[in-house]
């Protein structure tokens, strides 16, 4: 069976149930996480598919800030038109990531020590206040801890000619983050 041929199958369900759910008296919401991950066509797939819904649904997309980005987009304008409400969330300051890291390593039993002054505050700056990139980056460091077989993660600052540090290496890059995992 060909994957078109399937996918009008799923689509022809999605729609049929929401149909039955709508003749329930029950509300539709959809919510669909980590839509900046969506390809354009996915969007633009979506926008059509919810045409056919009852009336009387929401759709929900949480993602970061390039969803807002891809949404401005000129091929987008239709489904940007159908949105009644959009929110951003604030970045997280320093002192609540700070505590989720804490946290975090309260809960596995590992020390607070674990990561550095240094190494924290290279993770907050590095995440711009994303839960999910703290998370992430922690992850990841603590991966590379283990690889390396260290049980302390801190940052490797290289210094300038006068003596202060220079710039901190970026996590997403793959050797830099290994500087940043001793």
């Amino acid at each position: 069976m060909g994957g078109s041929q399937q996918t009008g199958r799923c689509e022809a369900k999605l729609i049929t149930e929401a149909r039955t759910l709508n003749a329930k008296g029950k509300f539709i919401i959809p919510i669909i996480d980590d839509a900046h991950l969506l390809p354009p066509e996915a969007l633009h797939k979506l926008r059509l598919l919810l045409e056919d819904f009852p009336k009387n649904h929401n759709l929900i997309l949480i993602g970061q800030p390039q969803l807002n980005t891809t949404l401005q987009l000129r091929h987008h304008f239709d489904f940007k038109n159908r949105i009644t409400y959009s929110a951003k969330f604030d970045t997280l300051a320093p002192a609540p990531l700070t505590a989720y890291i804490h946290h975090q390593l309260d809960r596995i039993q590992l020390p607070h020590t674990t990561f550095t002054p240094d190494a924290i505050a290279l993770i907050i700056r590095a995440s711009e206040g994303t839960l999910r990139a703290v998370k992430n980056l922690c992850i990841g460091s603590l991966i590379e801890a283990v690889r390396d077989q260290t049980t302390t993660i801190i940052t490797n600052f290289d210094e300038t000619e006068d003596g202060t540090a220079g710039k901190h290496p970026s996590p997403r890059d793959s050797q830099n983050r290994r500087r940043l995992i001793q």
